[in-house]
């Protein structure tokens, strides 16, 4: 159930955005053609991949832990499906599953048999970027 349309515009363009940049990651001349704006580049993604209903992949993640000066990394996969609907397994040690259904979040985390459900607005950003 989506309940408003700027939820949905937002789920699309943070989809759009994450492909982009996927994009602009793997093309050899990335970064070299100027013919394009930015809104002209996004509305002709958006218009070649309109039919996709669903996308997934592997993915490792690096984050850097400044306080501990150490960086993890965690390996897993992510599954995409329209509209609105999102899955995340963090493989390893510290396994978990992140559900996104709509506009609410659930995390599970097996290991602690602890699971979470937050609104999807209610995710904090971090601000000191």
């Amino acid at each position: 159930m989506i309940k408003t349309e700027s939820n949905y515009k937002r789920f699309l363009f943070l989809a759009v955005v994450g492909l982009l940049s996927f994009l602009f990651c793997i093309s050899p001349l990335a970064g070299t053609s100027y013919a394009l704006s930015a809104g002209e580049e996004v509305a002709g993604i958006q218009k070649a991949y309109e039919n996709i209903k669903d996308i997934s992949g592997s993915f490792t993640q690096k984050s850097y832990l400044k306080d501990l000066k150490r960086t993890d990394t965690y390996n897993g996969q992510l599954f995409i499906k329209k509209p609105q609907k999102m899955k995340v397994i963090y493989k390893g040690d510290n396994s978990a599953e992140i559900f996104i259904n709509n506009d609410s979040v659930v995390i599970y985390q097996k290991k602690r048999n602890r699971h979470s459900r937050a609104p999807l607005i209610a995710i904090p950003t971090d601000k000191r970027r």
